[in-house]
């Protein structure tokens, strides 16, 4: 197979050792593409140029393992077995860049066998669009103004605020007081770009995985840390309960996603991942010598396989 994968511009430092972010998993996935001898590219979105309904790509690059990129003729990228969506530009935190990175998506399904996942399925990875889903969410709030937000604080209510383009807990606010709005919004900074959910106290998270339809395991995940700023400290795999099974078969079939998770926080569903799916274990965890080892790689690529050609 020929393909094309979106990574984030942060993605060679990763590879550096100059970044501290987590890219194991997209690292382990193009590795893979390699040793079953595929030909894969990389490219940055901020590097996707969609003109006159046809995209081009300013700059891309091909991945040699363990560590190595090596730039390509674009040219002979612009159309190929398979176009995955791994990152989409989330780390700029602008809502405006992804609105623009999903209208060239819809290009690249003209230019490619498969674009996976589709441009209708990825505009769920913002974070106020996965609201307009009818799936129990956690409860969260019509915030307008600072006043708007103050006001519901000050009934007691605390309050976690997630950017519509969040990536790997970066721009995540919590509210607990006045004070704590006014340290936050002020300068003329507003709420704009954020949704605001109650703050749901848990020591634990549960991601349900699905991929092609099929829902192989659940991974809860132990969280400790302030309120928003929760890290993982410990992973284990165990089987969906059947309401989470029923609302995960309930995200694939509303989002047409092929493959993603369903983060739950308690009984309420925390957010849904799309491209980002951890198809390994996380490397930067607590006692990562003690998971659960399980991989999705291949699965995938016999996913893009099966529907690129």
């Amino acid at each position: 197979m020929k393909g094309v994968v979106s990574v984030n511009s942060d993605f060679p430092a990763y590879l550096d050792g100059r970044e501290e972010l987590e890219y194991f998993s997209t690292k382990t996935l193009l590795s893979r593409f390699v040793t079953r001898g595929d030909t894969v590219a990389i490219v940055h979105p901020e590097d996707i140029q969609n003109q006159e309904k046809k995209v081009t790509f300013k700059k891309l690059f091909t991945f040699h393992p363990p560590n190595r990129l090596e730039e390509a003729d674009p040219s002979s990228f612009q159309q190929g077995n398979f176009f995955l969506v791994r990152q989409f530009g989330e780390n700029l935190e602008s809502e405006k860049f992804v609105h623009r990175f999903i209208t060239a998506l819809s290009c690249l399904e003209n230019q490619f066998y498969l674009v996976m996942n589709t441009a209708s399925a990825t505009k769920y990875e913002l974070k106020n669009i996965q609201k307009t889903l009818d799936i129990p969410f956690i409860p969260a709030f019509d915030i307008n103004t600072p006043a708007d937000l103050e006001s519901v604080v000050a009934s007691g209510e605390k309050i976690i605020a997630k950017p519509f383009t969040g990536f790997m807990g970066r721009g995540i606010e919590f509210f607990d007081s006045v004070e704590s709005v006014y340290r936050v919004f002020n300068n003329g900074r507003t709420p704009q770009g954020y949704c605001f959910e109650r703050y749901i106290p848990a020591t634990m998270e549960t991601r349900i995985v699905f991929i092609d339809g099929s829902i192989p395991f659940a991974r809860p995940r132990m969280v400790e840390g302030p309120p928003g700023k929760e890290k993982a400290a410990g992973y284990s795999l165990t089987q969906p309960t059947s309401n989470q099974r029923t609302i995960t078969q309930q995200v694939i079939e509303q989002t047409g996603m092929q493959f993603g998770s369903v983060d739950f926080r308690g009984e309420f569903v925390l957010e849904i991942n799309g491209s980002g799916l951890g198809l390994v274990p996380p490397a930067k965890v607590k006692n990562y010598d003690q998971i659960q080892p399980y991989d999705l790689t291949n699965d995938l690529i016999d996913l893009i396989k099966r529907k690129s050609q």
